[in-house]
């Protein structure tokens, strides 16, 4: 369940980031051709659905939303039914969560721009890019290759060529290389706390000498 809520407030959250910067960038984009134009409504149309969904959640009687969760577990969705259910009943939790998702989300993006801005061929406002990094980071999500790589080249490389960007897949070169890096940071701490047993624990300085197996015998001391 935390795995599937984590999982949509982070993208309900990026859809949410790309919303917010149309009313500044969609004049602008707009007159960039058919192609962005598409690019435009169809963001527009995301948008609108996911609000739509988040406000039935946060707003909706709980009784009205059992037949949705119904149908979504007939379909063997047990678990996004399961987390919604859970959700509609904590929302001030969920209007948490999604604000700092938002947060999140929109420092990610002003990451990227600011990471990228030196290696931008034309110069690209920080609109333009709330505006299509998001939708780009969207195809990354997809259960194709591992972290993206390769859809989200191809995502890149045409959203970016809109913008006269002709190097997208470098832009997310970079934004991946950095992402990766800053994510195994993570694993640092992981492995030290791993490599010194807590006290107590069943191999710690105090549990090794007291660990049993079902049968009552002493375990033997690994040092």
């Amino acid at each position: 369940t935390s795995v599937v809520l984590d999982r949509a407030m982070g993208l309900s959250a990026l859809v949410l980031v790309m919303g917010l910067s149309l009313p500044f960038s969609w004049g602008a984009l707009a007159g960039r051709g058919a192609s962005m134009r598409s690019v435009l409504t169809f963001d527009l149309v995301l948008v609108a659905a996911v609000a739509a969904g988040l406000s039935l959640l946060l707003l909706a009687p709980g009784r009205s939303l059992a037949p949705a969760l119904g149908r979504l577990g007939r379909l063997r969705l047990e678990g996004v039914a399961g987390a919604l259910r859970e959700t509609a009943g904590r929302r001030g939790r969920l209007a948490c969560c999604l604000f700092l998702s938002l947060l999140v989300q929109l420092l990610h993006v002003c990451a990227f721009w600011v990471l990228t801005r030196p290696f931008h061929a034309t110069p690209l406002p920080l609109p333009w890019i709330l505006a299509l990094y998001p939708l780009g980071e969207l195809t990354v999500v997809l259960p194709v290759a591992p972290v993206g790589i390769g859809v989200g080249h191809a995502a890149f490389q045409a959203l970016f060529s809109l913008l006269g960007e002709p190097g997208g897949a470098n832009l997310f070169n970079l934004d991946l290389v950095v992402t990766v890096a800053v994510n195994l940071l993570g694993a640092v701490p992981f492995v030290l706390a791993g490599a010194r047993p807590p006290p107590g624990t069943l191999w710690g300085e105090e549990g090794q000498s007291n660990a049993k197996n079902r049968d009552g015998e002493t375990w033997p001391n690994r040092e």
